[in-house]
């Protein structure tokens, strides 16, 4: 077994890291969803928070297993200059701003629901509401997509930007809707986010 086969291995378990990271996150918002729009309970929100942890760990997994196999197989195929490799790694440094985004929101959250005496559920409906998380989930699997799209497909610069841009394109307009949406008047005061 060749080291390639081991890093392109490792880059693919990174890659289903990063998919069951996001399952676990939409699995999370929908038991938090559930915790906002009923009485409080203990344990959907130990599930909602549970499922966030391992979210959050699973990400950090798939960070270090995708860049550094990634930035290898791109070397040992000398591939740099090829557009779907360039746009690739874009969408992985946007996909990992909006992880470190919704990461520091999904710890107060989790906080919250760990701490259910400290805060009410009104608290916690209002900064679920504020925290602007589903977007942020939306915008990061249609990116993770498109990186799945390009890796699979490898197009030229044109197909990539092409690609990148329709993900964007989507992305962007959730993101903004989901500031006018939810706003952020009404959390604690107090709080930072």
């Amino acid at each position: 077994m060749s080291l390639y086969s081991v890093a392109l291995f490792l880059h693919v378990l990174g890659s289903l890291a990063l998919f069951a990271a996001l399952a676990l996150e939409w699995t999370a918002l929908v038991e938090f969803g559930q915790l906002a729009s009923a009485r409080w309970d203990a344990q959907l929100s130990d599930t909602g928070a549970g499922a966030f942890r391992v979210a959050l760990a699973l990400n950090l997994a798939a960070t270090l297993l995708i860049l550094p196999t990634g930035f290898y197989l791109a070397a040992k195929m000398d591939v740099w200059s090829q557009g779907w490799i360039v746009m690739s790694l874009a969408a992985l440094v946007v996909l990992g701003a909006l992880s470190a985004f919704s990461g520091r929101r999904l710890r107060v959250i989790q906080g919250d629901a760990a701490s259910s005496n400290q805060h009410s559920p009104a608290v916690t409906h209002q900064r679920l509401r504020g925290s602007r998380l589903l977007p942020v989930v939306q915008a990061k699997t249609l990116l993770a997509l498109c990186v799945v799209f390009l890796m699979t497909s490898k197009p030229g610069l044109a197909g990539s930007l092409l690609a990148t841009g329709l993900a964007v394109a989507i992305a962007v307009p959730l993101l903004l809707r989901s500031r006018r949406s939810y706003p952020a008047k009404n959390q604690p005061a107090g709080e930072v986010w």
